[in-house]
């Protein structure tokens, strides 16, 4: 049995837990893993055909401790050992604890279900995950060492710097990632949105506005449907070119109103009240 600890341990022990977790038939991240739900873990790892009859127990105290220590409860250091966290990566089919965190350890990619970059509702994934962004932006950065230009990954970090209000951190990793992947509109998207800084339109020069305003038309060029992007092209046009008086072109059509999630995404990247949002986008 070898004693393990370490922060890129624990960030990689924390990235199996969550496999485990959408891999087991609860198909959730451990994090939303109670007593009763750890108790079916136990049972459904006891009773896998991937682990090996005479491997250490996995009970559902040891998932309750890892599940504190996945939390960085103060009482619950990171500390496991390389035997029972084998049995877990058996459960999915990963070889031993030592093959998963010499692939996941050196810049592998992160658990797919953790990445925003494919989710058909990103904004009521935003508004509802659980896991703290600081311990996802840790996880990422490992995970992106290795590969530097993953899209998916710079994607990913750059939403949790934008949640977090570092706007000039997430404009760096948009600006790096659309290289890699130009033909996404999301990409565009959240660079003009990053590059708004929290603050309203009509606050910035206009220079910033004209390059935010670039970025957004090639979002809307490559997907012109979308409520979000048009929402963002309105707000910008109506509190910095309508309010100051400049010109500018026909607004858009915007087939409805955006829902509620993207709405609060937008407040608080624009730093206008949800409100309005709402009286300036039905105000034309």
């Amino acid at each position: 049995m070898v004693r393990i600890s370490g922060e890129n341990q624990f960030v990689v022990f924390k990235i199996l837990l969550d496999e485990v977790g959408y891999q087991s038939r609860t198909n959730k991240p451990f994090s939303e893993f109670d007593d009763n739900r750890r108790k079916k873990l136990s049972e459904e790892i006891a009773d896998s055909k991937g682990v090996p009859p005479e491997a250490s127990p996995i009970s559902s105290s040891t998932l309750r401790d890892y599940w504190y220590r996945y939390k960085g409860r103060p009482k619950y250091p990171f500390k496991a050992d390389s035997e029972k966290l084998s049995v877990l990566t058996e459960f999915i089919d990963e070889g031993t604890w030592d093959d998963f965190y010499k692939k996941h350890g050196d810049g592998s990619p992160a658990p797919k279900s953790w990445s925003f970059y494919n989710d058909t509702d990103i904004y009521t994934s935003l508004a509802t995950v659980k896991m703290e962004l600081k311990e996802i932006i840790n996880e990422k950065a490992l995970c992106i060492k290795g590969k530097p230009d993953d899209h998916v990954l710079l994607f990913d970090l750059g939403i949790c710097h934008l949640l977090l209000e570092n706007y000039n951190e997430a404009y760096e990793i948009f600006a790096k990632g659309v290289q890699y992947d130009t033909f996404n509109g999301q990409y565009h998207f959240f660079l003009a949105l990053s590059l708004l800084g929290g603050k309203r339109p009509f606050r910035h020069l206009k220079d910033t506005i004209d390059k935010s305003l670039r970025l957004l038309q090639k979002a809307i060029h490559l997907e012109p449907a979308r409520e979000d992007f048009l929402s963002l092209e309105r707000l910008i046009y109506l509190d910095f070119h309508e309010r100051i008086g400049y010109d500018y072109p026909p607004l858009r059509a915007l087939p409805s109103l955006p829902n509620r999630q993207t709405t609060l995404l937008l407040s608080k990247c624009v730093n206008l009240s949800e409100s309005d949002i709402n009286k300036l986008l039905l105000s034309v």
